[in-house]
């Protein structure tokens, strides 16, 4: 039945994935289908004795939201198409982007930012990347810095995706963008300092859904663009944790914690180790909320998770 599972999943993933390349509209729906199929896949592999089996509840859960997700988005799409109510406001009827303003924006928010970092500096002494145990001082960083001065530290998370935005509105051109892509990639810098994927990972989805809605890319445009993003992209999102767990838990941190037992010789499998274990163990850790609801004697069932509330 396992295999049946990851077969079914895999070739799911596949055609939402085709019927995403497929639509000239490039709708996020069968993109987002394709990689909550492809996760299903992944996790029906039960590489970890402590992986729980899923239960028909779960599975009706899952699919449910899914199928949800779906049917509003369709829902959306339709009604969005038919009542253009956006065409009536002035402010959305304006034919061009003031790039000017919008770039003295996006240096404000650089210089803030900067600021911001030298205070956290003062304040923490350190950075988490730079931090003999990253995850230990994460914590304590937080109760040394204010949250105001830690939000604005990482405001690249807000003007990396401005600069991208006026970037393809524009079309690239090093002798216009220069200072923006600089700009960019000082800010992917200060996100790294503080160890945190997630962080990057939004990034990332906004910066590849601007250039797809923007650009409007054929498929040699597309070609291009995506692969060496991605590749730049996952590298620095497998890195990064990878560096913070073995500064703050050692070599062999994912495998002694999660059970999954990987070979020191097979350096692939331990490379696709911490993929796995973020997609299986989140969809576990939905599993096991919903027993928690269900079991735990302060809740007794009276909350649970729904198909609203899973995606």
């Amino acid at each position: 039945m396992q295999a049946v599972l990851i077969t079914i999943f895999a070739v799911a993933a596949l055609a939402a994935f085709a019927w995403f390349l497929y639509r000239r509209q490039f709708s996020p729906v069968p993109l987002m289908l394709a990689a909550w199929f492809l996760a299903v896949a992944i996790s029906q592999l039960h590489l970890s004795g402590l992986e729980t089996v899923w239960s028909r509840e779960y599975w009706l859960l899952l699919l449910g939201s899914l199928l949800s997700f779906t049917l509003g988005g369709w829902v959306f799409g339709r009604l969005w198409a038919k009542y253009p109510w956006w065409q009536k406001i002035k402010f959305f009827g304006r034919p061009q982007v003031a790039g000017r303003r919008l770039r003295v924006v996006i240096y404000l928010l650089f210089l803030v930012s900067l600021g911001a970092l030298y205070l956290f500096w003062r304040r923490a002494g350190n950075f988490p990347l730079f931090a003999p145990d990253p995850d230990a001082f994460r914590f304590l960083a937080d109760n040394q810095v204010p949250g105001a001065v830690n939000y604005l530290a990482q405001l690249a998370r807000l003007f990396i995706p401005l600069a991208f935005f006026l970037i393809f509105y524009e079309g690239f051109s090093f002798r216009r963008h220069w200072d923006l892509a600089a700009i960019s990639l000082a800010g992917a810098v200060s996100l790294i300092l503080f160890t945190s994927r997630t962080q990057i990972f939004f990034i990332d989805l906004w910066v590849m859904a601007l250039y797809l809605f923007m650009r409007r890319p054929n498929w040699r445009q597309a070609l291009k663009f995506y692969p060496a993003f991605l590749i730049v992209s996952i590298l620095v999102l497998a890195l990064v944790p990878l560096y913070r767990q073995y500064r703050s838990y050692g070599a062999d941190y994912l495998s002694s914690v999660t059970g999954v037992s990987i070979q020191s010789s097979n350096r692939l499998g331990a490379a696709l180790l911490p993929i796995y274990i973020g997609v299986s163990f989140n969809q576990q850790a939905l599993l096991h909320a919903q027993d928690y609801y269900h079991t735990h004697p302060l809740q007794h069932g009276r909350v649970s998770l729904d198909i609203f509330t899973n995606i």
